[in-house]
């Protein structure tokens, strides 16, 4: 199984260009203070946005309602590091709470 793990850090806004599976895209992530929780938007690599909002939740493919012949082919997966299994909250995403890809070809 090819994973890869996407560099995400817990700055409170900012986006990130990405290739996965041979495809860039951007990758766009706020932290809501209101709720404490990340959210992440999905663009292609001229801007134009594919996915909006998907909250970051653990070990839960966040791709996986995402039909569409734009979307990448495998999943991201946010997965905790210790005993920690909450949602990830400031502070937390890139330290505590890592996304992961995994390749197209290893999604069931």
């Amino acid at each position: 199984m090819s994973v890869l793990r996407i560099e995400a850090d817990s700055t409170p806004y900012y986006d990130m260009e990405v290739v996965l599976d041979g495809v860039e895209f951007i990758l766009e992530f706020m932290l809501n203070s209101r709720d404490g929780s990340w959210y992440l938007s999905v663009y292609d690599a001229s801007r134009t946005i594919l996915r909006a909002g998907v909250r970051l939740v653990i070990n839960w493919p966040l791709m996986r309602s995402w039909v569409s012949e734009n979307s990448p082919s495998g999943d991201i997966v946010c997965i905790t590091q210790g005993q920690n299994k909450t949602l990830p909250g400031e502070g937390q995403l890139g330290v505590d709470a890592v996304l992961t890809y995994i390749e197209g070809l290893e999604v069931v």
